[in-house]
C-alpha cells in the first residue's frame, strides 16, 4: 500500500518535494537548492495519518501556524481502500506547510548578535532565500504564516531589543564625539577663533555647536511638557471671587520683604491683564529679568513659562535703549562711583513703590 502512496505522489506532489517510504512511514522532504542535497523540510506520515514535522533538522514547535492548519485537515488513515484518499491527505498537509515560509531571525545589527541574550547565530546552511545569515532567538518558531510576515514572535522580541541596543550604542558614540577633547587634532579648541580655523575644522565646531542646541532644545521641550501635564493634573481652577480673595491675601501677608511685596503686585497685575503688551513692568523687576536673562537664557525660558515675566523682545528694547559707546577712564571711574551708591538707591525706590 505503501508503494501505491508513494506512486500517486510522484505525480500530485510540487516540484522539489520528494516522497521515499522509511521504515513504514512516507518521508516527504523538501530539498535545497544545493549540491550535496539537503532536506530543508520533513514530513513524516504514519499509516494512522499521525504526521511529524521537522524544519531544518529540528521538530517544528508547537507554537507554529502549521499545526492550527493542520487541524483543519481531516485525518485519513491508510488502509486498502483508502490508498488514494491516503496519498490526498499527504499532498494537502504539504501544501500547508509549503505556504508556511521560515523566519528570517534579526539579519541587522550583526556587531551585535554575539552578546544578543538567548540568541544563536544561524549562517544558513540550508541555503535558505530569505536570508544569508542571521541571528536567531533560542525560542524561535523556525516558521511565519506568510511572506508579509518576516519573523515570528520570539524574533520580533529580539529585533526590539537589539534596536534598543544600537540606538544605546549610537546615542553613546555620538555623545563621546561630542565631549571628545579639544587637544584631539580633529577637534578645535573653544578658546580659538572661528576665522582662524580651517573649513573641516569649521564645519566640525557647527556640528558640536548644533548637536548641544539641538540637546538643550530637547531638554528645555521635556521641562515644558512636565509642567503642562502637572498643571493639567493637579492644577485647580478658582472663580473670579477666590481669585480677588486670594489676591487680598497675598496683598496684605506680612514678614514679606519689600521687594517681595513688590513681586506679587507685578505677578498680581500681569495676570490681569490681556496681553504682553498692555503691561508696564516696574524698573526694579526689569533690572531683575535682565540680570537673570544675562546670567542663564535657558533659566529665564523656564521661569517665563510659570511666572509672568517680560519678555525676551521687551528685555532687548530695555537693554538696547542707549547705542553703545566707547569708554574712558573717567567713565570707568563714574560707574565705580554709582555703583558704591546703588544699593541704598534700590532699596529706596522699592520702599516708595510699595
Amino acid at each position: 500500500m505503501l508503494k501505491e502512496v508513494n506512486n500517486y505522489l510522484k505525480l500530485l506532489l510540487p516540484l522539489d518535494w520528494l516522497a521515499v517510504i522509511r521504515n513504514d512511514d512516507i518521508h516527504v522532504g523538501l530539498l535545497a537548492p544545493i549540491k550535496p542535497l539537503l532536506i530543508q523540510r520533513s514530513l513524516y506520515f504514519s499509516p494512522d495519518g499521525a504526521v511529524t514535522v521537522m524544519v531544518h533538522g529540528r521538530d517544528l514547535p508547537p507554537a507554529s501556524d502549521f499545526w492550527s492548519e493542520l487541524s483543519k485537515i481531516q485525518k485519513v488513515v491508510l488502509s486498502s481502500s483508502t490508498v488514494k484518499e491516503f496519498a490526498e491527505y499527504v499532498v494537502e498537509v504539504t501544501h500547508a506547510l509549503r505556504q508556511q515560509e521560515i523566519c528570517e531571525g534579526v539579519p541587522k545589527f550583526e556587531s551585535l548578535w554575539k552578546r544578543a541574550p538567548d540568541s544563536s547565530i544561524d549562517m544558513n546552511p540550508f541555503h535558505e532565500r530569505r536570508f544569508k545569515t542571521t541571528c536567531r532567538s533560542t525560542s524561535c518558531i523556525l516558521t511565519t504564516p506568510g511572506l508579509k510576515v518576516r519573523r515570528c514572535k520570539e524574533c520580533s522580541k529580539l529585533e526590539r531589543v537589539l534596536t534598543k541596543r544600537s540606538k544605546r550604542k549610537k546615542k553613546a558614540r555620538d555623545q563621546v564625539d561630542i565631549t571628545s577633547s579639544p587637544s584631539s587634532p580633529s577637534t578645535p579648541k573653544k578658546t580659538q577663533t572661528h576665522s582662524s580655523l580651517n573649513t573641516p575644522a569649521q564645519r566640525k565646531r557647527l556640528k558640536y555647536q548644533s548637536r548641544t542646541i539641538k540637546h538643550q532644545q530637547q531638554v528645555i521641550r521635556r521641562q515644558k511638557e512636565r509642567i503642562r501635564k502637572l498643571m493639567r493634573e493637579e492644577g485647580v481652577v478658582v472663580d473670579k471671587d477666590l481669585s480677588a480673595e486670594l489676591a487680598t491675601i497675598l496683598e496684605s501677608a506680612e514678614g514679606l520683604t519689600p521687594f517681595q511685596k513688590l513681586f506679587i503686585q507685578q505677578q498680581l497685575k500681569a495676570a490681569g491683564v490681556k496681553g504682553p503688551s498692555g503691561m508696564r513692568w516696574h524698573p526694579c523687576l526689569v533690572r531683575l529679568c535682565l540680570s537673570l536673562r544675562m546670567l542663564s537664557p535657558g533659566a529665564y525660558e523656564e521661569l517665563s513659562g510659570m511666572l509672568r515675566l517680560p519678555s525676551e523682545r521687551q528685555l532687548f528694547d530695555y537693554s538696547h535703549a542707549i547705542p553703545a559707546e566707547g569708554t574712558s577712564a573717567n567713565d570707568v571711574a563714574q560707574v565705580n562711583l554709582l555703583q558704591g551708591e546703588s544699593t541704598g538707591v534700590v532699596e529706596e525706590e522699592i520702599s516708595m513703590s510699595v
